[in-house]
């Protein structure tokens, strides 16, 4: 009798072993693709797999490939990426981007598209030359390049590495600019920006700045940033008439180091247009150590940005996200000072600033499909980075809440210091290395309706 139990335990075990591993995947070997330039350490260091794991078919289907494509995509190195197992083997096939970006820039000083429409100030435009070359040596490197004339001329340069060490988690960036203005804009009124001309040939304001920064990627989703910079900043004399607080203490110039941390938790499947996923970010920075001369800084903020996107049924989609801005210490003078409706806005106010020490900004969207992902093949050039792309679009119904706390400028902004918000309809269209185009028709907490462009994605 006891032999009999022996041997059915040993036949149910071997049945086990047998379908178990028809329902998993050993990994023995992984395959990579199409990646002409990028180096295969770039690619398997964003797998949540390795050779020699073990995984079971559903895991493999549901986790870990969707996890590693949206990695793999994060690096905003690759327009295409499929994987896919066959048997043991594991097979990676990726079309990469064109890495190298010589391009004409055009910005305008008036924060939006939008606010420069309306004017159409064509003395706050700048033109200049880009020159972005990623994934350099094919180890997701970037090397950047900017010379701008106009409104704001500018010179500058910046070197990103992430394989700094030899596990492949620390790197380094660094760079440096000068810019300089003829116009200025040293404070506001009724939530529009005040600017003040220096005369043909004078600069209204040199600053220059320098910055290095080590950063630590302690998890396929976790990064850590250390960022030390030195500004130096000098301004007219005229402008003191106006704007007491531009700099410290009416000064005309001053210099000062900064020294800044930010964690940065990412699980988005796409970090240009999200679908899925959420993303936190957090930062500290002190702003001043008494080390320099003039330097007489005494600064503290934190930020914290949340943001989450869930898949609904029949082709919608629930984004939200909140970002906030906190000021300790001393108030920052006009110059390092950022409230809303510069970096983030409440859409509907596309056409004000509120200048403010801290703010809160709490964002969010309904979308619906309405054209699925398209691929479209153009055969003109010969490089797989130009010959494919694809064009999605959604429709959207979106609610903004903000509100930007100003201790120094309230008296003369009534949208400081109270609930501001904006609701409305907007269609977004995407495609291939990262462009997304909004229309959007909003009508805000002042009763103001407005149809707006915006060129990044909302959330």
């Amino acid at each position: 009798m006891n032999s009999l139990k022996t041997l059915f335990f040993v036949f149910a075990l071997c049945l086990g072993t047998f379908a178990n591993g028809q329902d998993s995947i050993a990994v023995s070997s992984i395959q990579i693709n199409g990646n002409l330039k990028t180096k295969d350490f770039i690619i398997e260091k964003e797998l949540t797999f390795k050779i020699g794991d073990r995984i079971s078919r559903s895991d493999f289907e549901k986790t870990h490939k969707p996890k590693s494509i949206a990695n793999l995509q994060n690096t905003t190195l690759f327009n295409f990426i499929e994987i896919k197992d066959s048997a043991s083997v594991i097979i990676i096939s990726v079309i990469e981007r064109w890495y190298f970006w010589p391009t004409f820039t055009l910005e305008n000083a008036d924060r939006n598209f939008n606010n420069w429409w309306k004017d159409k100030n064509f003395n706050h435009l700048s033109f200049g030359v880009f020159l972005e070359l990623k994934n350099f040596r094919g180890r997701n490197e970037t090397i950047r390049f900017k010379g701008q004339v106009g409104f704001e001329q500018e010179l500058g340069f910046s070197y990103f590495t992430p394989y700094l060490s030899k596990n492949g988690r620390t790197g380094a960036s660094i760079g440096a600019g000068y810019k300089t203005n003829r116009e200025v804009v040293y404070g506001s009124i009724d939530n529009k920006q005040l600017f003040y001309s220096s005369e043909i040939g004078k600069n209204g304001r040199e600053w220059i700045e320098a910055h290095f920064g080590i950063h630590h990627r302690s998890s396929l989703n976790n990064t850590h940033i250390l960022r030390t910079e030195y500004n130096n900043i000098t301004i007219e004399d005229s402008i003191t008439h106006y704007s007491e607080d531009y700099l410290k203490n009416n000064q005309t110039s001053t210099n000062f180091f900064s020294l800044s941390y930010q964690f940065k938790h990412e699980r988005r499947d796409n970090v240009a247009y999200p679908l899925k996923g959420h993303t936190l970010q957090a930062g500290l920075k002190k702003t001043g150590f008494g080390l320099l001369q003039n330097e007489n800084l005494n600064l503290l903020e934190s930020s914290l940005r949340a943001d989450i996107h869930i898949p609904l049924k029949y082709r919608f989609y629930w984004s939200s996200g909140f970002k906030a801005k906190w000021n300790f210490l001393d108030n920052p003078p006009y110059a390092l000072q950022e409230g809303l409706g510069y970096t983030f806005f409440t859409r509907g106010y596309e056409y004000y600033v509120m200048d403010a020490q801290s703010y809160y900004l709490f964002q969010s969207n309904l979308k619906f499909n309405i054209l699925k992902k398209k691929n479209i093949n153009i055969n003109l050039v010969n490089h797989a980075g130009l010959q494919k792309f694809f064009l999605a679009s959604y429709m959207n119904v979106f609610l903004d809440l903000g509100r930007a706390n100003d201790a120094l400028y309230a008296e003369f902004n009534s949208l400081s210091n109270k609930l501001i918000g904006g609701y409305g309809i907007g269609l977004d269209f995407i495609s291939t290395y990262d462009l997304v185009f909004r229309i959007e028709t909003t009508r805000n907490f002042e009763g103001e309706n407005g149809v707006y462009l915006h060129f990044t994605k909302a959330i």
